[in-house]
């Protein structure tokens, strides 16, 4: 529960938990669906070096790739398109 304290908004440890909880949930999610995705052969997983602006990477392949996408923080990158993955792969690995 939110609550006001000296002119601050203050969240539960119950709330907090919550919302971690929650996170912690879609990011299992995230990883077993696209997992699986990868396993069946549809999907591919490309994991860059983390000192790549995850906003420029994103605006590439924005601009250059026609397959679906997706990516968790930035680092891990999953791609629907074997065309896309490997212009991927050649760009930023």
């Amino acid at each position: 529960m939110l609550k006001k304290e000296n002119d601050q908004f203050i969240l539960s440890l119950e709330d907090i938990q919550k919302e971690l909880a929650e996170e912690i949930k879609k990011e299992i999610d995230f990883h077993i669906l696209n997992g699986i995705r990868v396993q069946s052969g549809s999907w591919s997983r490309v994991e860059i070096d983390p000192s790549h602006d995850p906003r420029e990477v994103n605006e590439w392949v924005k601009e250059n790739l026609t397959g679906s996408v997706e990516y968790n923080n930035g680092r891990v990158w999953y791609l629907s398109s074997k065309r896309d993955t490997t212009a991927f792969l050649l760009w930023w690995t």
